[in-house]
């Protein structure tokens, strides 16, 4: 088992960290690219979110009854509505989708018109129109979208994550664990919401194996660590990974994640 410590540097712009390869993204797993997210501001204050939606929203939404939603529903596990504005008038983007396997291009092109909304002109689809159907992913996988300029390669990136790993605390504080690699051998870890330079102790456990380390928040209250949680002689099984806040008064509130790793990893 193996844990390496840093610090999120910036949470809301990032490289997608991807090269493209016979019409197949392969999105890297640099330690910031897998952090959830359902919105993200571009460099040019483009707007791009997406959202789960259920039964009836997908009715609403696409004109149809609910048994009409139901078969749109059938197609994936999950159904995603995608939204975007403050496009750059004329520009084309390209959207993409899939997991930490990797991504396929959809069969979308998209130009923003004069009010910077997203409209593929070929096909007279506009990406609020547009949805995603997204299979049932392991615990703590994230379901990718991506959207590039075809212009000036920018890249827009949502994570989101329908079955998250994750511990929140009452005064906003809060911590994800993200798998980050299809072998189910690397978490990424990501804590928001503490206080400026709080410490956290922590106490890791994989088949037996253990581990104590304390980790120290930045300026923004925010880290990061990469979980390994490998153990040699098993090909996979439970980990749990215990936090305690020293920094908060007697009472030290704690927590207590457990995740699966490995062969362990199921439901994809």
């Amino acid at each position: 088992m193996r844990i390496v410590l840093g610090f999120i540097l910036s949470l809301s712009l990032y490289s997608c960290g991807m090269r493209d390869s016979r019409e197949i993204v392969i999105v890297s797993s640099s330690i910031d690219a897998l952090k959830p997210f359902n919105k993200v501001q571009g460099e040019k204050g483009e707007v791009f979110e997406a959202h789960y939606m259920d039964t009836q929203e997908i009715a609403d939404r696409f004109g149809v009854d609910l048994k009409g939603a139901k078969q749109i529903q059938a197609f994936g596990d999950y159904v995603v509505a995608v939204e975007g504005r403050n496009f750059m008038p004329g520009e084309s983007w390209k959207i993409y989708s899939g997991s930490v396997l990797g991504l396929s291009p959809g069969n979308f092109t998209f130009t923003a018109n004069e009010h910077g909304e997203l409209v593929d002109l070929e096909k007279g689809i506009e990406l609020r129109n547009f949805f995603s159907s997204m299979c049932l992913p392991c615990p703590g996988e994230p379901n990718i979208l991506l959207l590039i300029s075809l212009d000036t390669h920018e890249c827009l990136r949502l994570n989101l994550i329908p079955r998250p790993i994750e511990h929140s605390w009452g005064d906003g504080a809060k911590v994800s664990l993200v798998l980050g690699k299809p072998n189910g051998l690397v978490y990424y870890v990501y804590g928001d919401g503490f206080k400026s330079e709080e410490t956290i102790k922590a106490f890791s456990v994989s088949s037996g194996e253990k581990r104590q380390f304390d980790i120290r928040t930045n300026e923004k209250g925010s880290f990061y660590l990469v979980l390994e949680p490998g153990v040699i002689g098993f090909e996979g099984g439970r980990a749990v990974l215990s936090l305690t806040r020293i920094d908060c008064g007697e009472d030290n509130p704690s927590a207590k994640i457990g995740y699966s790793w490995g062969k362990a990893v199921n439901n994809r």
